[in-house]
Protein backbone atom coordinates (compact mmCIF):
# COMPACT_ATOMS: atom_id res chain seq x y z
CA UNK A 1 0.00 0.00 0.00
CA UNK A 2 2.88 2.48 1.16
CA UNK A 3 4.90 1.64 -2.38
CA UNK A 4 1.23 2.43 -4.30
CA UNK A 5 1.05 5.58 -2.27
CA UNK A 6 4.42 6.65 -3.12
CA UNK A 7 3.98 5.94 -7.04
CA UNK A 8 1.00 7.67 -7.34
CA UNK A 9 2.08 10.86 -5.55
CA UNK A 10 5.33 10.60 -7.68
CA UNK A 11 3.20 10.69 -10.82
CA UNK A 12 0.67 13.57 -9.78
CA UNK A 13 2.35 15.43 -7.16
CA UNK A 14 5.85 15.48 -7.49
CA UNK A 15 6.53 15.30 -11.26
CA UNK A 16 8.11 18.10 -13.20
CA UNK A 17 5.51 17.49 -15.85
CA UNK A 18 2.12 18.07 -13.65
CA UNK A 19 -0.28 16.62 -16.74
CA UNK A 20 -1.89 13.98 -14.38
CA UNK A 21 -1.93 16.57 -11.70
CA UNK A 22 -3.63 19.43 -14.08
CA UNK A 23 -6.49 16.51 -15.13
CA UNK A 24 -7.64 15.28 -11.74
CA UNK A 25 -7.86 19.59 -10.90
CA UNK A 26 -10.36 19.67 -13.96
CA UNK A 27 -12.14 16.83 -12.91
CA UNK A 28 -12.85 17.70 -9.32
CA UNK A 29 -13.45 21.29 -10.72
CA UNK A 30 -15.67 21.28 -13.08
CA UNK A 31 -18.90 20.51 -10.75
CA UNK A 32 -18.78 23.90 -9.18
CA UNK A 33 -16.98 25.84 -12.21
CA UNK A 34 -13.38 26.33 -9.57
CA UNK A 35 -15.33 27.63 -6.72
CA UNK A 36 -13.49 25.97 -3.90
CA UNK A 37 -16.00 27.23 -1.07
CA UNK A 38 -18.45 24.93 -2.86
CA UNK A 39 -16.24 21.96 -3.12
CA UNK A 40 -14.00 20.79 -0.20
CA UNK A 41 -12.17 18.24 -2.24
CA UNK A 42 -10.48 20.70 -4.71
CA UNK A 43 -9.24 22.78 -1.77
CA UNK A 44 -7.91 19.74 0.01
CA UNK A 45 -6.13 18.57 -3.17
CA UNK A 46 -4.45 21.87 -3.22
CA UNK A 47 -3.15 21.67 0.18
CA UNK A 48 -1.91 18.04 -0.55
CA UNK A 49 -0.04 19.64 -3.55
CA UNK A 50 1.49 22.36 -1.52
CA UNK A 51 2.55 19.37 1.49
CA UNK A 52 3.78 17.14 -1.55
CA UNK A 53 6.05 20.52 -2.77
CA UNK A 54 7.37 20.65 0.66
CA UNK A 55 8.54 17.65 0.53
CA UNK A 56 9.79 17.37 -2.37
CA UNK A 57 14.00 19.36 -2.50
CA UNK A 58 14.09 18.39 -5.67
CA UNK A 59 11.52 19.90 -7.26
CA UNK A 60 12.15 22.97 -5.74
CA UNK A 61 15.67 23.18 -6.87
CA UNK A 62 14.22 22.37 -10.41
CA UNK A 63 11.55 25.25 -10.38
CA UNK A 64 14.34 27.54 -9.33
CA UNK A 65 15.82 27.19 -12.46
CA UNK A 66 12.91 26.54 -14.85
CA UNK A 67 10.33 29.05 -13.20
CA UNK A 68 10.54 31.13 -16.42
CA UNK A 69 9.15 28.60 -18.56
CA UNK A 70 5.86 27.26 -16.30
CA UNK A 71 5.07 31.51 -16.14
CA UNK A 72 5.31 31.61 -19.76
CA UNK A 73 3.30 28.10 -20.57
CA UNK A 74 0.73 29.47 -17.74
CA UNK A 75 0.36 32.95 -19.56
CA UNK A 76 -0.44 31.15 -22.96
CA UNK A 77 -2.92 28.87 -21.57
CA UNK A 78 -4.75 32.46 -19.94
CA UNK A 79 -4.74 34.22 -22.66
CA UNK A 80 -6.13 30.63 -25.26
CA UNK A 81 -8.52 30.55 -21.87
CA UNK A 82 -9.66 33.92 -22.00
CA UNK A 83 -10.77 33.99 -25.72
CA UNK A 84 -12.56 30.69 -25.41
CA UNK A 85 -14.60 32.08 -21.87
CA UNK A 86 -15.19 35.09 -23.93
CA UNK A 87 -16.55 33.06 -26.66
CA UNK A 88 -18.65 30.60 -25.01
CA UNK A 89 -19.22 30.46 -21.12
CA UNK A 90 -21.40 27.94 -20.78
CA UNK A 91 -21.31 25.87 -17.44
CA UNK A 92 -21.44 22.43 -17.44
CA UNK A 93 -24.90 22.10 -15.64
CA UNK A 94 -26.32 23.91 -18.76
CA UNK A 95 -24.12 21.94 -21.35
CA UNK A 96 -26.47 20.06 -23.79
CA UNK A 97 -24.30 18.59 -27.09
CA UNK A 98 -20.75 16.97 -27.16
CA UNK A 99 -19.26 20.17 -28.07
CA UNK A 100 -20.42 22.08 -24.75
CA UNK A 101 -19.53 19.43 -23.02
CA UNK A 102 -15.82 19.40 -24.21
CA UNK A 103 -15.75 23.38 -24.31
CA UNK A 104 -16.75 22.87 -20.67
CA UNK A 105 -14.01 20.85 -20.30
CA UNK A 106 -11.48 22.26 -22.23
CA UNK A 107 -11.76 25.94 -20.52
CA UNK A 108 -11.43 23.85 -16.95
CA UNK A 109 -8.25 22.30 -18.54
CA UNK A 110 -7.18 25.17 -19.29
CA UNK A 111 -7.84 27.13 -16.07
CA UNK A 112 -6.46 24.29 -14.04
CA UNK A 113 -3.29 24.15 -15.84
CA UNK A 114 -3.10 27.74 -15.67
CA UNK A 115 -3.44 27.36 -11.73
CA UNK A 116 -0.80 25.38 -11.30
CA UNK A 117 2.07 26.34 -13.53
CA UNK A 118 1.52 29.68 -12.64
CA UNK A 119 1.72 28.38 -8.67
CA UNK A 120 4.97 26.52 -9.31
CA UNK A 121 6.29 29.65 -11.49
CA UNK A 122 5.35 31.83 -8.41
CA UNK A 123 7.13 29.36 -6.18
CA UNK A 124 9.96 29.34 -8.24
CA UNK A 125 10.61 32.91 -8.09
CA UNK A 126 10.31 33.32 -4.77
CA UNK A 127 13.04 30.40 -4.07
CA UNK A 128 15.25 32.49 -6.44
CA UNK A 129 14.93 35.45 -5.62
CA UNK A 130 13.68 35.57 -1.80
CA UNK A 131 15.10 32.83 -0.12
CA UNK A 132 17.71 34.50 1.87
CA UNK A 133 16.85 35.98 5.44
CA UNK A 134 14.80 39.17 5.16
CA UNK A 135 12.83 40.79 8.11
CA UNK A 136 9.73 42.13 6.56
CA UNK A 137 9.55 39.27 4.50
CA UNK A 138 9.64 37.01 7.45
CA UNK A 139 6.72 38.65 8.90
CA UNK A 140 4.39 38.72 5.69
CA UNK A 141 5.49 35.25 5.38
CA UNK A 142 4.25 34.46 8.93
CA UNK A 143 0.94 36.47 8.40
CA UNK A 144 0.11 34.51 5.14
CA UNK A 145 -1.59 31.61 6.36
CA UNK A 146 -4.04 34.05 8.66
CA UNK A 147 -4.39 36.20 5.63
CA UNK A 148 -5.25 33.13 3.64
CA UNK A 149 -8.13 32.26 5.91
CA UNK A 150 -9.69 35.76 6.42
CA UNK A 151 -9.19 37.07 3.39
CA UNK A 152 -12.71 36.11 1.79
CA UNK A 153 -14.87 37.71 4.07
CA UNK A 154 -13.05 40.42 4.79
CA UNK A 155 -13.07 41.45 0.79
CA UNK A 156 -16.68 40.55 0.11
CA UNK A 157 -17.76 42.98 2.85
CA UNK A 158 -15.62 45.53 1.33
CA UNK A 159 -16.89 44.99 -2.22
CA UNK A 160 -20.63 44.85 -0.92
CA UNK A 161 -20.16 48.16 1.01
CA UNK A 162 -18.43 49.32 -2.66
CA UNK A 163 -22.01 48.03 -4.97
CA UNK A 164 -23.97 51.09 -5.03
CA UNK A 165 -20.31 53.52 -5.16
CA UNK A 166 -20.69 54.30 -8.99
CA UNK A 167 -16.39 54.41 -9.46
CA UNK A 168 -14.52 52.07 -12.48
CA UNK A 169 -14.24 48.51 -11.87
CA UNK A 170 -10.39 49.02 -11.44
CA UNK A 171 -10.77 51.60 -8.76
CA UNK A 172 -12.69 49.30 -6.99
CA UNK A 173 -10.26 46.63 -7.26
CA UNK A 174 -7.80 48.24 -5.92
CA UNK A 175 -9.57 49.65 -3.34
CA UNK A 176 -10.85 45.80 -2.39
CA UNK A 177 -7.77 44.48 -2.10
CA UNK A 178 -5.51 47.61 -0.22
CA UNK A 179 -8.03 47.93 2.50
CA UNK A 180 -8.12 43.65 2.80
CA UNK A 181 -4.80 43.55 3.13
CA UNK A 182 -4.32 46.23 5.98
CA UNK A 183 -7.12 44.61 7.40
CA UNK A 184 -6.02 40.88 7.53
CA UNK A 185 -2.21 42.08 8.11
CA UNK A 186 -3.60 44.38 11.16
CA UNK A 187 -5.62 42.06 12.75
CA UNK A 188 -2.47 39.70 12.14
CA UNK A 189 -0.52 41.79 14.42
CA UNK A 190 -2.75 42.41 17.22
CA UNK A 191 -5.10 39.07 17.07
CA UNK A 192 -2.37 36.19 16.20
CA UNK A 193 1.04 37.15 16.26
CA UNK A 194 1.45 37.38 20.00
CA UNK A 195 -1.34 35.06 20.96
CA UNK A 196 -2.02 31.07 21.27
CA UNK A 197 -3.26 31.19 17.55
CA UNK A 198 -0.17 31.34 16.40
CA UNK A 199 1.13 28.36 17.75
CA UNK A 200 -1.24 26.85 15.90
CA UNK A 201 -0.69 28.34 12.89
CA UNK A 202 2.56 29.08 12.10
CA UNK A 203 3.88 26.59 15.28
CA UNK A 204 5.62 29.65 17.26
CA UNK A 205 4.55 32.39 19.11
CA UNK A 206 6.39 35.58 19.07
CA UNK A 207 6.55 38.04 22.30
CA UNK A 208 4.80 40.69 22.65
CA UNK A 209 6.87 43.84 23.02
CA UNK A 210 6.60 45.95 25.55
CA UNK A 211 7.22 49.92 25.57
CA UNK A 212 8.36 52.45 28.56
CA UNK A 213 6.36 54.89 29.48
Amino acid sequence: VYETNSIISSICLRTRFPLLLIIVCTLINLPTHDELILNPLATGLYFTVGYSLYKNPLLFSFLKVHWKYYFAVGIVGFVFYLLLETKDSTDISNAKTNREYLTVFTTGFIRSLCAVLLSYACIGVAEKYYASYNTKLRYISDATYWMYLMHLPVVTLITFLMFNIQIPVGIKFTIAIGATFIVCLGTYRYLVRTTPLSNLLNGKRYPAKRTGL
